[in-house]
């Protein structure tokens, strides 16, 4: 289903660094050091928080759902996309490029112009696979890009990094179903997903949904019909059961 995916107003203007980073770095190479920062913040969310910022502050994200979406066939991702070779090939693929250009400016660090060859490295790495790749992509669905980048792959093993080291426990808010017995199993939050995940049928004993691939982007939530999904850490839990209790 085609549903509105923009709610905050950081997802409405950040496609914006799109432009800014992937082409205005090719004429301004500091730019690109942009997507440096962009590295560090997908670190820091996905350790405390998975792929949060795959739907709140991703600029491809924002540009896919709000662009994208009214031209997109909006068909099911290809199986191919969504296994595990896909994943770590286009992360393996990504980190090779990454590797072999950064070699190509070491031997020039110290002279003066380090930052801007960086820069460059790093806005055409950008542009290349998020927004090449992911463009064309999106014609098929908008966020078929999410499914193999290699971003959002990092983001992924940060947030079992986190779980491990129980530095989420606090911090992530997880898709919640709050009062189980109230769900009319109509699986809308399933067809509403940007990431074609299903929700109603996967709930774990604690009515959380723990699939990575969830970008906490809230679209199931706001439209879900008897409005019982909701987003909690796990010590919320008890908290919200209290609050159901009539």
């Amino acid at each position: 289903m085609k549903k509105n995916r923009i709610f905050s107003r950081t997802r409405r203007v950040a496609w914006l660094l799109v432009p800014i980073l992937a082409l205005g770095s090719l004429y301004q190479p500091l730019l690109g050091l942009g997507v440096v920062g962009i590295m560090i913040i997908i670190a820091g969310t996905g350790l405390f928080r998975g792929r949060f910022f795959c739907g709140h502050l991703c600029p491809h994200g924002s540009l896919f759902d709000r662009f994208m979406l009214p031209l997109s066939l909006n068909r099911k991702f290809p199986s191919f996309l969504t296994s595990p070779v896909a994943k770590w090939g286009f992360f393996t693929l990504y980190m090779v490029m990454f590797t072999l250009r950064l070699a190509r400016i070491l031997p020039f660090v110290g002279d003066g112009q380090t930052l801007e060859r960086l820069g460059a490295l790093m806005g055409i790495q950008y542009l290349a696979m998020p927004t090449v790749v992911g463009l064309t992509l999106s014609f098929l669905n908008p966020r078929t890009w999410c499914t193999v980048c290699p971003m959002g792959t990092f983001g992924e093993v940060l947030h079992k990094t986190g779980t491990t080291l129980g530095a989420r426990r606090t911090r992530d808010r997880l898709l919640t179903i709050t009062e189980p017995e109230k769900c009319i199993s109509c699986g809308i939050c399933a067809r509403v997903c940007p990431m074609q995940l299903t929700p109603h049928t996967n709930f774990n004993q604690a009515g959380q949904f723990t699939d990575p691939a969830c970008i906490r982007c809230g679209t199931c939530v706001a439209h879900c019909p008897p409005g019982i999904l909701t987003f909690a850490s796990e010590d919320d839990l008890t908290q919200l059961k209290e609050a159901s209790r009539p």
